[in-house]
């Protein structure tokens, strides 16, 4: 389904007001570049991320889970969101009537990319279990991870930082996506959170994060099934034919080369091979 036609049931205020608002900023700056959207507020990207998400949830309840076979029970059964009552709460932060105290419970990184053309220039990606998401949007980049305690930020935000905004491609893109789902899946525990409202309903919310899970130890041959099917398609060769994972604890990367320097390259040296 295209996103244009993921439509969802919507009040007409939220629709034309709120929603609307958060829509035309965050499109706005993406068609003005990554400079521009580089400077949108983090926790807008959140909030747009997070209406993203559930809202394909939200249609995922409707839809059968095979078309041809109408009878046999949607995607998500009915009573699914009420999972997702959390991230609904935040979501409220649209129109106003929810914020975070200091700490936030989500990350996101924004990352300036080779705009490779149409149609390879856009992909969408997420996450239901782990509450994360990538898309890329032309030369602009953007991962969130909607329940990680700020995990990503403080880990993979110093590679970014590293990069300072110059150009990378999509697969290293595709590959810190995959860093990042598998860096989430291993959090045990989840993330706690008090909710303070107000007696008047016209005052927002407030959460506080009061504690993040541990993290379980890591596996690079675990990891490098979560790095192949992210980048498999920019490669020329036949991906059986690479090494996913060569013990103990090696696995390929596109980000760095062989002595840990970045690879920052130009497209036309990336269109000689990946």
């Amino acid at each position: 389904i295209q996103y244009k036609k993921l439509l969802i049931p919507c009040c007409a205020t939220c629709n034309r007001e709120d929603l609307s608002r958060l829509e035309i900023a965050v499109a706005t700056a993406v068609a003005s570049g990554f400079e521009s959207s580089s400077t949108l507020a983090p926790h807008l990207l959140y909030l747009w991320a997070g209406k993203l998400y559930f809202g394909v949830l939200r249609r995922e309840i409707t839809l059968a889970r095979e078309r041809s076979k109408p009878r046999e029970g949607t995607i998500l059964p009915k009573n699914f969101l009420k999972s997702y009552s959390g991230l609904h709460l935040f979501l409220q932060g649209i129109r106003g009537m929810h914020e975070f105290s200091d700490k936030h419970p989500y990350s996101v990184l924004v990352c300036n990319l080779h705009d490779v053309g149409h149609p390879r220039n856009y992909c969408f990606r997420d996450s239901l279990f782990h509450m994360t998401l990538a898309i890329r949007l032309g030369e602009v980049g953007i991962i969130v991870a909607l329940e990680d305690a700020g995990l990503t930020a403080d880990s993979y935000g110093r590679y970014l930082e590293a990069v300072a905004g110059r150009k990378l491609h999509p697969i290293q893109f595709d590959e810190l996506y995959a860093k990042v789902l598998y860096q989430v899946s291993l959090i045990e525990g989840g993330v706690t959170y008090i909710t303070s409202k107000h007696e008047s309903e016209k005052q927002p919310a407030r959460t506080y994060v009061v504690a993040s899970g541990l993290l379980r130890e890591r596996s690079q041959e675990e990891y490098s099934r979560v790095l192949r099917p992210m980048v498999s398609d920019w490669l020329r060769s036949d991906p059986d034919d690479t090494e996913w994972f060569v013990p103990p604890n090696l696995v390929p990367t596109w980000m760095t080369d062989k002595d840990g320097a970045l690879l920052l390259r130009p497209l036309s040296d990336w269109e000689m091979g990946v």
